[in-house]
C-alpha cells in the first residue's frame, strides 16, 4: 500500500484506514413509583453493558506529515521531500473490549402546599472500565509515567533511532495480565465507587398567573478514555515515529529501529461530571399565552481530553526523540480527565398555545461558553493556554416557529370549502451567531516534536475589524502574524473570532382533505431556506495558505419538495 501524505492546509492524500467494527449495547432498566400523601416517590435502576470489537487497520500503510517545519509551508516541504515525521504501525490484530455502566436513583416530589412543590433526589453511578473497558483477551497495555525508570531507557543515536539490545522495551508499561501491583482491574483504570449525583428543584406559584422554578443537579458520564487503541501498544505490535525524515527514504536504511508511538491514559482518572442549575420566571400574559425569562448555567469538571505526554523540550534543537521526557518512545497520546467548561445563558421564550387556528413559539438565548478543547492542547505543560471559547459557542440564538390554519371557509362543508379551505401554513425561522474560529500556522515553531494542538501565531491587531464584509477576507487577516523564532508560542488566544452566522427560513404550506372521520389526506409543499438566503461557513484559518481568511463553503441553497401523507 502507498503511505498517506498529510500536507498542512490540504486534504489528506491516501487510503486512510479501513474499519471493521461491531458495537452491541445491552440495557436493562426498570422504574417504580409510589404515591403516599404529599409524596410522589420514584426509584429505579439502569444497567448498560457496552461491548466494542474493532479491527481498524490503522496506519499500516504508513503516513508522512508535511507541516511546514522546513520551509514554513507544508506544500513546499512536500515538493522538496522533507517530512516533519513518518509514522507506521506493524499490524492491527483486532480487539474486543467491554464495560458496565450501572446507575441507581431515588427521587421524591413533595407537594408542600397548593403553591409550592419541592423535588429532591440522588443518583449513584458505578461505571466499570470507563468507555473502552477490559479486553476479552487481556491484550491491552498502558504507559504509567511514574513507573518509567530513566535508567532503563535505551541508547539512541543522533537521528533518534534506537540502539538494538539496549534498554527495557516495556519501561513504564502495564498490561491486563501484569499490572505491576497497582490497585486496578484488567481494564487498566480505577473504578470510582464514590460517585453520587444529587439533584434538587422547586416550583412556586407566586401569583395566580406567575410561576417561579429553579433547580440544581450533578450528572456523571464515562468519558472517552477508550481502550480500543491500547492493543496497538508494545508488546503486542510494533510502530515507529521517525522525526525529520525524507519522502524518498523515511527510515534512512535497512534494519534501523525508531521509537514507537504509544496510546495511553491516566489510570486514576476522576469521573467526568457536569453541574447544571437554572432559575426561571413564567407569567401568563393572556389566556393560552405565556412569557418566560430565566438563567441557566453549567460547569463541567474532570472532562476528558487528550494531551501529548511525551512533548519534547523546546529549549533544545537536537532530534525531537532525544529531548523527550520519556526516552525510548515517540509521541504518547494520553487521555486524562482534566478539562473544565463553563456556560452561562440568559433565556427568554414567548409561547402561544394552539388557539383560534394559531400556534406561536419564540425563543432567544444570549450566552457564553468557555472551556478547554477536547483535543490535544498546544502545550501539554501549560494546558490553560487553550482555555477559551468553546467550539460550539454561539452568543446569540433566536428561533421562531409557528402554525397558522387559514380561517377561510373553515366552518363550511360545500364545494368551495373543499377546494379553498383546510390550508395550513407553518415554518421555522432562525438566526444564530457563527461558531468560533481558531487561527493557526504551519510547522512546529514551538519545537514540541509533534502530536500537539494547532500552533498559533501572534495577535497584533483587532481581528474583528471589518468582519463579514468580504468573502475573500472575512476577518482582519492582518491582525495575525506568524511566529518565526523557534521555541516560542504565539500570543493569539484559542478561538479568537466567530465565523459566519445562520439566518434561515423554512416554510411549509399544506392542505388537509378529510375523506372520513378517521381518514384524511395531507398534501402540500415544503421549502428549506425559503428565500434562498446565502449562508456561509468554513473560513480558512491557517496563515500562509491560499484560503486564509476566505469563506470556503456555504450551506444548502433553497430546496423545494412536494409531499403527500394519508392518515387513517
Amino acid at each position: 500500500m502507498i503511505p498517506d501524505v498529510n500536507i498542512s492546509g490540504y486534504a489528506v492524500l491516501g487510503s486512510g484506514g479501513a474499519l471493521n467494527n461491531s458495537n452491541p449495547i445491552y440495557t436493562w432498566k426498570d422504574d417504580f413509583s409510589w404515591n403516599r400523601g404529599r409524596h410522589s416517590l420514584k426509584f429505579g435502576a439502569e444497567m448498560i453493558n457496552h461491548r466494542k470489537g474493532e479491527i481498524s487497520y490503522s496506519n499500516e500503510q504508513g503516513s508522512f506529515n508535511f507541516n511546514g517545519g522546513g520551509t514554513g509551508n507544508g506544500f513546499a516541504d512536500f515538493l522538496i521531500g522533507r517530512a516533519f515525521d513518518y509514522t507506521e504501525t506493524d499490524k492491527d490484530p483486532g480487539v474486543e473490549v467491554g464495560q458496565w455502566d450501572n446507575e441507581f436513583y431515588v427521587q421524591d416530589d413533595i407537594k408542600v402546599s397548593s403553591q409550592l412543590t419541592l423535588n429532591a433526589g440522588i443518583r449513584y453511578y458505578l461505571i466499570s472500565g470507563s468507555n473502552g473497558g477490559r479486553a476479552s483477551n487481556d491484550k491491552i497495555s498502558a504507559f504509567v509515567p511514574w513507573l518509567y525508570d530513566p535508567a532503563k531507557a535505551p541508547r539512541q543515536l543522533s537521528d533518534g533511532q534506537l540502539v538494538p539490545g539496549t534498554g527495557d522495551p516495556l519501561n513504564g508499561f502495564i498490561m491486563g495480565t501484569d499490572r505491576r501491583g497497582l490497585p486496578i482491574g484488567p481494564q487498566l483504570m480505577k473504578t470510582n465507587k464514590d460517585v453520587f449525583g444529587p439533584r434538587v428543584g422547586f416550583a412556586y406559584n407566586l401569583l395566580s398567573k406567575t410561576v417561579i422554578r429553579g433547580g440544581y443537579g450533578i450528572n456523571y458520564f464515562w468519558g472517552t478514555a477508550n481502550n480500543v487503541g491500547r492493543h496497538l501498544n508494545p508488546p503486542f505490535i510494533g510502530s515507529v515515529d521517525i522525526v525529520n525524515t525524507t519522502l524518498s527514504n523515511p527510515t534512512g536504511g535497512v534494519g534501523r529501529v525508531f521509537p514507537p508511538s504509544v496510546n495511553s491514559l491516566d489510570i486514576y482518572n476522576r469521573q467526568p461530571s457536569v453541574q447544571s442549575w437554572s432559575f426561571t420566571i413564567q407569567r401568563e400574559i393572556v389566556a393560552n399565552t405565556s412569557l418566560e425569562i430565566g438563567y441557566a448555567g453549567t460547569r463541567g469538571t474532570h472532562l476528558p481530553r487528550g494531551i501529548q505526554l511525551n512533548q519534547a523540550n523546546p529549549a533544545s534543537t537536537v532530534n525531537a526523540n532525544l529531548r523527550r521526557p520519556y526516552l525510548g518512545y515517540g509521541t504518547i497520546s494520553y487521555n486524562e480527565n482534566s478539562a473544565v467548561s463553563k456556560y452561562h445563558g440568559l433565556e427568554m421564550s414567548f409561547v402561544r398555545r394552539f388557539t383560534s387556528g394559531l400556534m406561536l413559539e419564540c425563543s432567544y438565548t444570549f450566552s457564553k461558553g468557555l472551556g478547554h478543547p477536547e483535543g490535544n492542547p498546544l502545550d501539554s505543560r501549560n494546558k490553560d493556554l487553550d482555555f477559551g471559547l468553546l467550539t460550539l459557542d454561539r452568543p446569540h440564538m433566536f428561533t421562531l416557529n409557528y402554525v397558522w390554519e387559514f380561517p377561510v371557509f373553515k366552518n363550511r362543508k360545500d364545494a368551495l370549502a373543499k377546494v379553498f379551505g383546510g390550508w395550513q401554513l407553518s415554518g421555522i425561522a432562525s438566526s444564530q451567531s457563527g461558531l468560533p474560529i481558531n487561527i493557526t500556522q504551519a510547522g512546529d515553531v514551538a519545537n514540541f516534536g509533534g502530536g500537539t494542538g494547532g500552533q498559533r501565531p501572534d495577535i497584533v491587531g483587532d481581528p474583528n475589524q471589518g468582519r463579514g464584509q468580504s468573502l475573500s477576507r472575512y476577518f482582519n487577516t492582518d491582525a495575525f502574524r506568524a511566529v518565526t523564532g523557534t521555541g516560542r508560542i504565539g500570543t493569539s488566544p484559542f478561538n479568537p473570532i466567530h465565523g459566519p452566522g445562520v439566518f434561515n427560513f423554512d416554510m411549509s404550506l399544506y392542505k388537509v382533505i378529510r375523506f372520513t372521520e378517521k381518514m384524511r389526506l395531507q398534501t402540500g409543499i415544503e421549502t428549506f431556506n425559503t428565500f434562498n438566503h446565502p449562508q456561509f461557513e468554513a473560513v480558512g484559518s491557517q496563515l500562509a495558505t491560499a484560503t486564509y481568511g476566505m469563506v470556503t463553503d456555504a450551506r444548502d441553497p433553497r430546496v423545494i419538495q412536494l409531499r403527500a401523507k394519508i392518515s387513517f
